[in-house]
């Protein structure tokens, strides 16, 4: 059995963890606004950086099963604290659809669509479709419990899956797996071929943020970049071999085994420039504040940033701004303060609900 004091995690990687998925909020929330186009296709690949997110998810689910008392108790910490977030949001959704939008507002029918974090996004009247993530993550979250839970005894399992996951992406390229998958009639019936696809595709990076703070935390981290440079190095490679495209948009949507290198490449680019980037953040505290926040409110800056996007651009006539590139960044300083704002009362509001479930909930699991 593994001790406890092998598998904790330092204060310092905890806090570059929480670092990380700041940076990793803001980027999106960036890229929501107008960062992935203002320099096509070069400014897509700003893209490689999205599967941090599962990286650091991943770190930390791990070193939550091992603190849970049961695959059950894990579960119950890891989601609650993730849908929770949503299930609050959706109700100022529903409320704000009821007085504005009373067309739109969804039937009883869909209502099990929106439990399940995957509702119908041609019923909501402003762009949600980020929520793939979070419905992904959930999937990815329990299909981790038995896998962390066999990894007890048998710690090769951690690496048959992380490689089975990354074979299936290397297969894509020689076999339309992604066609065969995607096109299952159950999975298409339910709207979730796509989604199912990519869930599986991030599942090893998922893994690999476990196996990563397990196994090569305590590595130099002059190695990380030396572990950068070759993952860049194969994925350029690959890149050449088979006479891929450059735009990025057809690599992410299959999740590329070019795609999957590349983040990688970028995991371990942020890993090697810790203490650089902790020492800037030190000699600006403001922004380290600034990311923490970010991080503390991770789910509600997620959720909120495109519906604050959709109602600055209505309220401000900020729409088609891709050729005038100051109101453009003015339309994005706007979101980004409105966004943080919001997100504090939404976070708080969440974090206590989520906490009290679990509480109650862990209460009589243990009972």
């Amino acid at each position: 059995m593994m001790q406890k004091k092998e598998l904790a995690l330092t204060e310092d990687k905890e806090h570059y963890i929480d670092i990380m998925r700041g940076l990793s909020i803001l980027r999106v929330m960036l890229v929501h606004l107008g960062l992935s186009w203002f320099y096509p296709p070069y400014s897509q690949y700003i893209g490689i950086f999205l599967p941090v997110l599962f990286f650091v998810s991943g770190a930390v689910s791990y070193y939550s099963f091992t603190r849970a008392r049961t695959t059950a108790e894990y579960l119950l910490k890891r989601v609650v604290l993730i849908i929770v977030p949503f299930y609050v949001f959706a109700a100022f959704v529903f409320f704000i659809t009821a007085i504005i939008y009373p067309e739109k507002l969804p039937e009883l029918s869909s209502l099990p669509s929106w439990l399940v974090v995957w509702p119908n996004f041609g019923r909501i009247f402003f762009p949600l479709n980020q929520i793939w993530y979070i419905n992904s993550l959930i999937f990815i979250i329990f299909l981790s419990a038995p896998i962390f839970a066999i990894s007890k005894s048998k710690k090769w399992v951690l690496w048959a899956v992380f490689l089975c996951s990354l074979g299936l992406s290397i297969a894509n390229t020689f076999y339309p797996a992604y066609e065969t998958i995607t096109n299952i009639e159950f999975l298409k019936d339910l709207r979730w071929g796509h989604q199912f696809w990519q869930s599986l595709m991030f599942l090893s990076i998922f893994i690999y943020g476990g196996i990563h703070y397990r196994y090569f935390s305590n590595i130099h981290e002059k190695n990380y970049g030396f572990i950068a440079i070759a993952f860049l190095l194969l994925a350029v490679s690959i890149f050449i071999a088979f006479d891929f495209e450059f735009d990025l948009a057809e690599h992410s949507k299959t999740r590329s085994i070019y795609y999957i290198l590349l983040s990688f490449f970028a995991i371990y680019t942020l890993l090697s420039l810790r203490r650089p980037i902790l020492f800037i953040l030190r000699k600006i505290p403001k922004a380290e504040a600034l990311i923490l926040y970010t991080n503390r409110y991770a789910y509600s800056v997620f959720l909120l940033h495109t519906l604050v996007l959709f109602s600055v651009e209505k309220t401000f006539k900020l729409e088609n701004l891709s050729d005038q590139i100051g109101l453009a960044l003015l339309r994005m300083l706007m979101v980004v303060v409105i966004t943080l704002i919001l997100a504090k009362p939404l976070g708080d509001l969440s974090r206590i609900i989520a906490h009290k479930i679990r509480g109650k909930t862990l209460t009589l699991i243990r009972n």
